[in-house]
């Protein structure tokens, strides 16, 4: 059986909506004790914001030192960081984009604006390209 672990700055972000014995403070996360026992230990990072040296990236730090896996892992917050190496990644997809974006109405505007959670977004048309996203950087909440 595995554990979850559900990391937020405050239990006010979380609480208020969906009480769960899971979730966690960013504090009591970092005092944990560690297991003996080799347990598979699930951690998804909900902290407010994931700059470097933030609450949320030393939280998918700590997780990955502790041999837990995390969401977002630190190499999709270091990818996200820099333009240079996620525009290398969305090359690499365009071909699949096209045909997402094919989903897309027809809009005079350019630009599209939508947020992703868990690669699924409230804006139907862009739910191909969300999915898309997620699978390349596990990230719990993007503003695309």
């Amino acid at each position: 059986m595995s554990l979850l672990y559900i990391v937020v700055e405050s239990t006010k972000d979380w609480k208020d909506f969906y009480p769960s014995d899971d979730v966690i403070t960013f504090e009591d996360y970092v005092s944990l004790s560690m297991s003996k026992k080799k347990e598979r230990v699930r951690v998804l990072n909900l902290c407010r914001g994931y700059k470097y040296l933030s609450k949320g990236y030393y939280c998918s730090l700590l997780a990955e030192a502790r041999g837990h896996h995390v969401i977002p892992s630190v190499k999709t917050l270091n990818d996200l960081r820099k333009r240079k190496i996620y525009a290398i990644d969305l090359e690499l997809m365009e071909p699949d984009a096209h045909i997402a974006l094919k989903h897309l109405k027809k809009e005079t505007r350019v630009h599209i604006d939508f947020k992703c959670y868990f690669g699924t977004t409230p804006q139907e048309s862009a739910q191909p390209i969300a999915r898309l996203l997620f699978e390349r950087f596990q990230c719990p909440v993007l503003q695309l």
